[in-house]
C-alpha cells in the first residue's frame, strides 16, 4: 500500500494512519483535521501519538496546547505548549496565546503569573476587554479587591464579551469590601445575563442576607439548595435565614446536614446549639456548645451562649466561668443575674448598668432581663420584689444618664 503524498481530506489518512502508526506526516495531519472540526478529545490523541513516536519534530504548538486544554483539561501540559509556540514568535506578539496561556495559569491557580501574563496582554492591546476582566479575576483571587474593581469597571466598558461573568465579579468585589448594595445591584444584573449561575445566585443571596432581608435571601439560598444541596457554605445560609425568620426546627433540619458534611465547623454547631436554645433543649445546646468551646476557645459569641445554657439548667458554677470575661451586653446581664442570686446585690447592678449602657435601651434591657426573671422567681429562689427593686434601679439609672440615647 502506498502513502499519499498530498491530499485535503485528512479522513483518507486516518485509513493509513492504521498501517502507518510511526509516520509523522500522517499522524499529524489527522490531528490538525480533527482540531480544525473543533475535535479537540480526538484530535489530542493523534497529537499524543505524533509526539511519543517523533518528539523532535516540529508541530503547531498553539494547538497542541489548546487540545491538552480542551479535550484533556490538562492545564499544565497546555502552558508547556503554549510557552513553547509563544517562544517560537521572537519579536511578535500573539494575542490568542496570550490569552489562553493565562487562562491555562488561572485553571491551574497560578494567579500570580497568570496576572503578569494578562497585566502585559493589556499594555499590548488596551481595547482587549477579555483580558482586562482576566487582570480584575486574577487580582480578586489575591484578594486585592480594589484593584480587581479597578479591571472588571474597565472591561465592563469595553465591552467584555462575558458580560453576565464580569458583572458577578464586579458584585463579588464589592460584596467584599463590604459595600453590599452596590454588590446586590450588580449581581442581580449578572442574573439578566445567566440565571442559572450558581455562584451569582448564592451571592445574591448573601447581599440580601447582609441587608437583613432574610424572605429574598432564603429564596436564592433554596433555588442554589435544590440545584446543588453539596454546597456546603449555601447550605449553612439555608439554614441560617431559616433560623432568622425564627423557624427553629427547619434551620436545624439544614445545619445537620451542614454537620455531615463538615463536623467541625464551629459557626454551623454554635447555630446548631443557639437553634436548640430556642427550642428549649438547652441540655442538647450544651452539648453542641461545649463541642466549638473546645475546638475555638476564643470563640467569644459561643462562650457566652455556652454560659446562658448552664444558667437555664441551674449550673451556676458553669454559668458564671463561661459568662464572665466577655464584654457582650448579653454576656454581662445573664453574669448580672448570677450574681444576684449569690446574693452579690451591687455587682449584679453593676453588671447590668454596663449591659444597659451597651444596649442603649431601657426597653430591650428589660425584654432580656424579663427571660431571665422567669430562671430567677424559678428554681433560683429570688423574690420578685428582688426583682423589682432591680428593675427600679436600673429605670433611675437609665433616667440620670444624658450621655447615650435611652428609649
Amino acid at each position: 500500500m502506498s502513502v499519499p503524498t498530498y491530499s485535503n481530506d485528512w479522513r483518507v489518512l486516518q485509513k493509513f494512519a492504521l498501517f502507518f502508526p510511526d509516520n509523522f506526516y500522517i499522524i499529524n495531519a489527522v490531528a490538525e483535521g480533527l482540531y480544525a472540526e473543533g475535535n479537540y478529545t480526538s484530535a489530542l490523541k493523534y497529537y499524543k501519538k505524533a509526539l511519543q513516536a517523533h518528539p523532535e519534530a516540529h508541530m503547531d504548538w498553539g494547538h497542541v496546547g489548546y487540545a491538552f486544554e480542551e479535550g484533556d483539561k490538562n492545564y499544565k501540559r497546555a502552558i508547556r505548549y503554549f510557552e513553547k509556540a509563544l517562544d517560537e514568535l521572537v519579536g511578535k506578539h500573539d494575542t490568542w496565546l496570550m490569552q489562553r496561556l493565562g487562562w491555562c495559569c488561572i485553571q491551574d491557580k497560578q494567579f500570580e503569573r497568570s496576572l503578569d501574563i494578562f497585566l502585559e496582554q493589556c499594555h499590548q492591546v488596551p481595547t482587549d476587554a477579555w483580558s482586562h476582566g482576566k487582570v480584575g479575576y486574577c487580582y480578586q483571587m489575591l484578594g486585592n479587591y480594589q484593584s480587581a474593581l479597578t479591571y472588571h469597571l474597565r472591561a465592563d466598558q469595553l465591552g467584555t464579551t462575558e458580560y453576565g461573568w464580569n458583572l458577578g465579579n464586579i458584585g463579588y468585589c464589592y460584596q467584599m469590601t463590604g459595600d453590599y448594595t452596590t454588590a446586590l445591584d450588580y449581581h442581580l444584573r449578572a442574573e439578566q445575563y445567566d440565571s442559572s449561575d450558581l455562584w451569582n445566585l448564592k451571592n445574591v443571596g448573601y447581599c440580601y442576607q447582609k441587608a437583613s432581608n432574610y424572605t429574598d435571601a432564603l429564596a436564592y439560598h433554596q433555588r442554589v439548595y435544590d440545584e446543588d444541596p453539596t454546597d456546603v457554605w449555601n447550605v449553612k445560609n439555608v439554614g441560617y435565614c431559616h433560623q432568622q425568620h425564627g423557624n427553629y426546627e427547619k434551620a436545624l433540619k439544614y445545619h445537620y446536614l451542614v454537620e455531615k458534611m463538615s463536623p467541625e465547623d464551629t459557626w454551623n454547631l454554635g447555630h446548631i446549639g443557639y437553634c436548640l436554645q430556642r427550642l428549649d433543649r438547652h441540655h442538647e445546646a450544651i452539648a453542641y456548645h461545649q463541642k466549638v468551646y473546645d475546638l475555638a476557645p476564643e470563640d467569644t459569641w459561643n462562650k457566652y451562649q455556652l454560659g446562658y445554657c448552664y444558667f437555664t439548667q441551674y449550673d451556676l458554677e458553669g454559668a458564671e466561668f463561661y459568662l464572665q470575661g466577655d464584654d457582650d451586653k448579653y454576656a454581662l446581664l445573664h453574669l448580672g443575674s448570677v450574681h444576684l442570686i449569690k446574693g452579690e446585690t451591687y455587682k449584679a447592678l453593676e453588671l447590668y448598668k454596663d449591659s444597659l449602657r451597651m444596649f442603649g435601651s431601657i426597653t430591650s434591657f428589660l425584654d432580656v432581663f424579663a427571660k431571665d426573671r422567669v430562671y430567677l422567681e424559678g428554681e433560683y429562689g429570688v423574690s420578685a420584689m428582688r426583682c423589682e427593686d432591680v428593675i427600679a434601679s436600673i429605670e433611675t439609672y437609665s433616667l440620670n444618664q444624658d450621655d447615650w440615647d435611652i428609649e
